[in-house]
């Protein structure tokens, strides 16, 4: 063969390669640089803000902590990435620069959590995270009508007996019942159904429309009504008095006095027994009603009721439960109350030494006596109902 004509077909052969081998470089190289540019996609947040709450951004960060209020169903979130090659999810929902990287989330009551994930569509991926509470107010916070919305009620209180006029932000209640009536239903229905309630200390359920059946002793019963929802907590109390006139008493009121304890001169100053209860009468010969009294004569103090009789017993008042042994006396300091240990102050909401009353009488208190709940007394913890965490003291 002719010697030009082989280098002829030797030069073809090689531009043929160069033609094949070339398309294929390019393409390896565009591969390799798009590889890169997602291994080095930043995934960091440029800015994290919610439209409730505050959050004290920093990139660095990736855990946050927010209260919002308990009227607050849902929060916008938005997650603005510094790389806008990232790929971002609010709570597993991608979003972008089209909806300028926000999405709405609903919160439940109590504890919430929202993630923000940036990946860059490969293996790298990086979290934040936001722990939302809903139901508390921040410190700060100063609006009244916010405030009420941290409050926690019952919508209604009913009973088979006896008449109530019930306001969801009245506390107290004093009812009478004629002395036929053993026992009384009483129906405690919340404002919200996920509120835990106890009536006279066992819970009620919405199943059985709140309802629990109290028997009554004759004279006054105290019974606590009690609503817990998380961190918050709110009492009622009904103070039912069992004996009242009936129709067909007379007008005087006598029907529930035995006249064999009555003298038949006024006693003064001093302790009278009617209707086998325990009364104590000023110097005017007046029962002394809804008041405490110090006696001096004894060195205790006593609780003188609605119908003037000494409370023995539990006694709920102003929120607090006090407890009066078989006596009458109050009880301070450490006692055991059917195989529970309770815990009753010596100091703090009574007021002590003399002290005058709306009436112009002045009597002389000491120590608290109200019984300490969910604290701990010298080492031993006491539960939202007052009774030591344990087996014995």
């Amino acid at each position: 063969m002719n010697i030009k004509i082989k280098r002829l077909i030797t030069i073809t052969l090689a531009i043929n390669a160069l033609m094949t081998i070339q398309p294929t470089k390019y393409i390896n190289l565009t591969n390799e640089v798009e590889a890169n540019a997602a291994i080095n996609t930043n995934l960091k947040l440029k800015d994290l803000y919610l439209s409730e709450g505050k959050i004290d951004f920093d990139s660095e960060k990736t855990s946050y902590n927010i209260t919002v209020k308990r009227s607050i169903e849902e929060v916008k979130v938005t997650a603005k990435p510094k790389d806008s090659e990232a790929i971002v999810e609010i709570d597993g929902s991608e979003v972008d620069s089209n909806d300028n990287y926000e999405r709405k989330v609903s919160l439940d009551k109590g504890e919430n959590t929202i993630t923000i994930k940036l990946s860059n569509g490969k293996s790298k991926s990086k979290t934040y995270t936001i722990d939302i509470r809903r139901g508390t107010t921040t410190e700060d916070e100063d609006d009244t009508e916010d405030d009420e919305d941290e409050n926690i009620y019952l919508s209604d209180i009913t009973l088979s007996d006896g008449e109530i006029e019930f306001s969801k932000e009245t506390k107290s209640y004093t009812v009478n019942v004629d002395n036929t009536v053993d026992k009384i239903e009483i129906k405690a229905k919340p404002e919200d159904s996920d509120y835990t309630v106890k009536v006279d200390g066992e819970t009620v359920y919405e199943d059985d429309k709140y309802e629990k059946t109290i028997e009554l002793n004759k004279g006054n019963n105290n019974i606590e009504i009690y609503i817990k929802d998380g961190t918050k907590e709110n009492t009622y109390e009904l103070n039912i008095i069992r004996g009242k006139e009936t129709k067909d008493d007379s007008n005087e009121n006598t029907s529930n006095i035995d006249p064999t304890n009555v003298s038949t001169s006024i006693k003064t100053s001093q302790w009278v027994q009617v209707n086998n209860k325990w009364q104590y009468n000023d110097a005017t010969g007046k029962s002394l009603l809804n008041t405490w009294f110090y006696d001096k004569n004894f060195n205790k103090n006593y609780y003188l009721q609605s119908d003037g009789t000494m409370a023995t017993g539990w006694l709920a008042k102003d929120s607090h439960w006090y407890y009066f042994d078989s006596t009458g006396a109050m009880q301070t300091g450490w006692e055991e109350i059917n195989s529970n240990w309770y815990y009753f102050d010596l100091s703090g909401i009574m007021q002590t030494g003399w002290i005058k009353d709306s009436s112009g009488k002045y009597y002389h208190l000491k120590e608290d006596g109200s019984m300490a709940k969910n604290t701990t007394i010298n080492g031993y913890k006491l539960g939202l109902d007052g009774a030591w965490i344990g087996n014995k003291r």
